[in-house]
């Protein structure tokens, strides 16, 4: 961390050009940053320094829209300036962070603070959502909300809320213009970190079914229906749920859905031998819902993808399955991860829609005018390993996974905040 330090502040005082940067489906350029611009030029200023770029590709900025932020309350975990950090170095330039602390982002002061606390370190960029309602259950000051910076609100991982608090909150939502981020599950409909089925029964364990999803999303829809409320599914895990979304987008509902690369790559299969790393909200899949959520994503039902980052310690996920939290951490392997989504029949462009413009359009950030981007070299080889992971928890899902490609330079408005070149 004090080598990026120190690069960073070296590079904040010298103009810096990018040499041999591969354009997607284009030539090489040359980019100069200074003073938070960039521009292509032909040969490099005699006193910038230069970086040579050796043909990674220039991909937009990568935004990750579903972050779950651990301070304020599990800073044991990964503190701020941590998250930021390990999201640039996986090329992720901008991201959204959920409220899910203790306390709740429910209040002015808490984003204020935590807009503070970012500040002084380097890293992507970070755009808040507010919690729907206070830590005491009541609706929070949405409006207050909003001036403070939020620019989306959420209910939390599990929705816990009665419906006639919904209904005032969704509609007072939508009066601000606020975009509605559902919950991962309902807190009463069994464990949320697995699936009840063949797969839970052979493990002797208990699990939510399937349909809870659909139950969920199909509430959600409904009071978005009644209220005039803009909704966003960002976990979309089954085959019914790729399904409701479909219907809602061809009612003409403001409804919008992603869902996370782990529910797009892997199956309920990693949670054999009771692997406690691969335990999340929502739970992992039969492969025949994976395979439907891949399928929506080709066909645009679902209009993103996300890490769903959530670091937890060991202590609690050392311990049986069913006492152990659900989450994995999930912003170092992004963008390689979702790489691996070509093997499954989506285009490399489809994959950047779905990690830059997509997410940005549906909260409302331009990121084009931003002067944000990454570097990936598709033809670096390496392995998401729990012993090298950045950052303290390493709950990582993907372990040992290979992958072929990975960011070796992240610039967040204008400045570099990573560099592996």
């Amino acid at each position: 961390m004090s080598e990026l330090t120190s690069d960073l502040t070296h590079t904040s005082q010298r103009a810096t050009t990018l040499t041999n940067v591969q354009l997607l489906d284009g030539p090489k350029v040359n980019l100069r940053l200074s003073g938070g611009s960039i521009l292509p030029v032909d040969t490099p200023d005699p006193l910038d320094r230069v970086i040579d770029a050796k043909g990674a590709d220039l991909l937009p900025p990568i935004f990750d829209s579903h972050v779950q932020l651990s301070e304020p309350g599990f800073e044991h975990r990964e503190d701020l300036g941590e998250t930021v950090a390990i999201a640039a170095s996986g090329g992720v330039c901008h991201l959204l962070g959920l409220p899910f602390t203790d306390p709740p982002l429910d209040r002015p002061s808490a984003l204020y603070a935590t807009q503070e606390r970012v500040s002084g370190h380097a890293g992507a960029g970070l755009s808040l959502v507010a919690s729907l309602f206070t830590a005491a259950g009541e609706m929070s000051e949405l409006s207050l909300l909003k001036d403070a910076g939020a620019i989306a609100v959420c209910e939390g991982e599990l929705s816990r809320m009665e419906l006639q608090k919904l209904i005032r909150a969704y509609t007072y939502a939508a009066e601000l213009g606020l975009t509605i981020i559902t919950s991962a599950g309902l807190s009463d409909f069994g464990s949320p970190g697995i699936t009840s089925g063949f797969q839970a029964a052979m493990m002797g364990l208990s699990g939510a079914p399937e349909q809870a999803e659909a139950m969920l999303i199909e509430r959600d829809l409904r009071l978005a229906k009644m209220t005039g409320a803009k909704i966003h599914v960002p976990l979309v895990t089954t085959a019914e749920g790729v399904e409701l979304i479909k219907s809602a987008k061809d009612q003409g509902l403001a409804v919008t859905a992603g869902t996370s690369i782990n529910y797009a790559t892997v199956s309920e299969v990693s949670i054999g031998d009771y692997r406690t790393f691969a335990k999340l909200c929502p739970p992992l899949r039969a492969d025949q819902h994976r395979l439907a959520v891949v399928k929506g994503l080709k066909d645009g039902t679902l209009d993103c993808l996300n890490s769903n980052h959530k670091p937890v310690d060991q202590d609690s996920k050392r311990v049986p399955f069913e006492l152990a939290d659900s989450g994995a951490v999930g912003l170092e392997g992004l963008l390689s991860v979702a790489f691996t989504l070509e093997g499954q029949g989506l285009s490399r462009a489809k994959i950047l829609e779905l990690l830059s413009p997509n997410p940005a359009q549906i909260f409302g950030l331009d990121l084009g005018a931003s002067n944000s981007f990454t570097l990936f070299d598709r033809t670096k080889p390496w392995i998401l390993d729990a012993k090298t992971a950045r950052g303290r928890c390493r709950n990582v899902l993907f372990e040992s996974m290979p992958l072929s490609g990975n960011a070796v330079l992240t610039v967040t408005n204008g400045r570099i905040v990573y560099n592996d070149l």
